[in-house]
Parts: C-alpha cells; sequence; structure tokens
C-alpha cells in the first residue's frame, strides 16, 4: 500500500493561467490518500468467498471500507442486518439474488444496491457461476468486526 501526503488548502486553488506555477501554502493541513493495487490488502479466506480489504478505514478517515467480495456458486448468505454501518454492492461478474426485507432482487453486473443500517438483507450466487462484487460499509470499520 502506497500512502502520500501533500499539504492541501482549498481556498488556494484558484483559476490561474496554465504558465503559473501553483502556490500551495506549506501551512495547510496535510490530507492523504491511498492507492491499493490488485496484490495488496488484507485477504479473508472462507469457505465460501474471498473478502480483499481494497480500502481499509484506517486510509478513509474512517468514512468507509472497500472490499472486494469473489464468491463461489456455492455461496449464501441469509437475512440478517448491521446496526451500525450502511452497505453497498456494486456487482463486477455473475449474477447475485438480494433479499432486501421483504422484496428479491436479482443483480447482474453493473447493478448496485444500497442498503441502509437496520435493514435486513441476505445475499447468495445463483446461475451456477462464481460472482463478484465490491462492497462499499459506511462508516468504515467492518474490517475490524
Amino acid at each position: 500500500m502506497e500512502i502520500y501526503t501533500f499539504p492541501v488548502e482549498l481556498a488556494a486553488f484558484k483559476e490561474q493561467e496554465q504558465t503559473t506555477k501553483p502556490q500551495i501554502p506549506m501551512s495547510a493541513p496535510a490530507i492523504s490518500y491511498s492507492v491499493t493495487k490488485n496484490d495488496q490488502g488484507a485477504v479473508y479466506d472462507w469457505q465460501n468467498d474471498k473478502i480483499t480489504i481494497r480500502l481499509a478505514a484506517s486510509q478513509t478517515q474512517g468514512l468507509f471500507t472497500l472490499t472486494e467480495d469473489a464468491m463461489k456458486p456455492t455461496f449464501k448468505l441469509g437475512l440478517h442486518m448491521h446496526r451500525k454501518h450502511a452497505e453497498t454492492f456494486h456487482i463486477l461478474e455473475g449474477e447475485v439474488e438480494f433479499r432486501l426485507d421483504k422484496n428479491t432482487q436479482i443483480a447482474q453486473p453493473g447493478t448496485t444496491i444500497h442498503v441502509p443500517s437496520n435493514v435486513p438483507h441476505g445475499v447468495r450466487v445463483i446461475n451456477g457461476r462464481p460472482a463478484r462484487m465490491l462492497m462499499l460499509y459506511a462508516p468504515g470499520g467492518f474490517e475490524n468486526i
């Protein structure tokens, strides 16, 4: 994981001509950004899926945790809910059935589903093929549960 820190003062960014080098005050507070490459991030390898932490809460000032879940065709997680965070799912590959409270939604690649905290939901892979999705937990910290 590479973490870069540089001073930024948003008020200092004014329209400048392309020939003018931006002036960034050295006394400005530091803001860091993170880069996680494909072979980086903590991995949790369970029986039916493998979760990779793409951005931990420590990398996002606690705002969110971003994970990638590679699920086997037999993956199924029954109805449950989270009291302290919301979940957003974005399907990358395969087909996933979501139970959202009393409703069912089939999600294909490109589908994004947001589940607020305290909403019962369940997930299962369908059609006998593996699936892969990004999951965003807000606020961050899911990796510490």
